[in-house]
């Protein structure tokens, strides 16, 4: 069984934009009381929003000296990275260069490795000594070991590369 609709209220209808002359339609003493009024609203919005932060921000302190095993060590970082690299995108997290970023401790210690690795990347590629000539060098000799799968004896064979 289908439901009806529910009966619609009719919405108020604004009045069209109209231009209201202000200085001719109020006095200057009615002027200067609305300005008093509306000075004391926005101070007592802004000392309500300000009571709600300190509120919000007394209780994330009491939590953090009740339950300190909850929330992570946080710590203030300056990447600096080699002069290759601009940025490093951490959990789909992007991390600037030359910025300063306060990241729980976890996130720090990456995050300098990370600049640590950009300079050693750099520095190998500069120096010429690129850590693999161990393995592009002609070895002199080789031993060689082979299992048959026959007899399961183990061979061994000299080979140079």
């Amino acid at each position: 069984m289908a439901k009806s609709p529910a009966p619609s209220t009719p919405k108020p209808h604004a009045a069209p934009p109209r231009d209201i002359d202000v200085a001719k339609l109020l006095t200057e003493e009615q002027r200067a009381e609305i300005r008093r009024k509306a000075e004391i609203k926005i101070k007592a919005r802004d000392i309500a929003d300000a009571e709600e932060l300190y509120l919000k921000q007394e209780m994330e302190r009491l939590d953090k000296e009740r339950h300190p095993e909850i929330f992570p060590e946080m710590r203030t970082i300056r990447l600096d990275l080699a002069l290759y690299a601009d940025r490093v995108i951490l959990d789909g997290r992007t991390y600037f260069a030359g910025e300063e970023y306060t990241v729980p401790k976890a996130v720090y210690d990456v995050l300098l490795e990370c600049g640590q690795a950009t300079f050693r990347h750099d520095d190998e590629i500069k120096s010429g000594d690129t850590n693999d000539a161990f393995y592009r060098r002609q070895r002199q000799a080789s031993t060689e070991r082979r299992v048959s799968m026959k007899t399961g004896a183990v061979e061994t064979q000299r080979v140079n590369f």
